[in-house]
């Protein structure tokens, strides 16, 4: 299990990035997590728009005992930008529309350890962006 864990780390910070320079997956701390430990997934997307799955109420201990027993909590997906300028709003690249559509089209909100978290959320995301032919033939539930 350590080392698919370290594959991934690794993957995301040094391999992902030369399949698109414009697409890369982050790992980061989870939410009142350590800093040392890098469990948690993001997609930034041209270096400024970033999407993740988070659980609601990440640090409440209802959720983190749900989540340790396997249970589904509520989850979003939390958009956010780096550097955000005036002029950007009126410009959405293909990238960033696919990547919207991709979120509204994801129905499944329950975070799971096992079915559903932020890598699976950040690897099918990652995937239907690198797509050039914008079809996925993938069920995102």
């Amino acid at each position: 299990m350590r080392c698919w864990f370290l594959f991934l780390v690794f993957y995301c910070d040094f391999c992902a990035p030369l399949l698109c320079d414009a697409l890369q997956l982050k790992v980061a701390p989870l939410i009142g997590g350590p800093a040392w430990l890098p469990l948690h997934v993001k997609v930034v997307v041209e270096n400024d728009h970033t999407w993740d799955f988070v659980p609601l109420n990440a640090t409440s201990p209802s959720t983190l005992k749900s989540l340790v027993t396997l249970h589904s909590v509520p989850g979003e997906i939390r958009y956010y930008r780096q550097k955000k300028k005036a002029s950007d709003d009126a410009i959405i690249s293909p990238t960033i529309r696919r990547a919207q559509e991709f979120v509204n089209a994801y129905t499944d909100r329950d975070l799971n350890l096992i079915r559903n978290n932020c890598w699976t959320f950040a690897l099918m995301l990652y995937w239907h962006l690198l797509r050039s032919d914008g079809e996925d033939n993938f069920d995102m539930q």
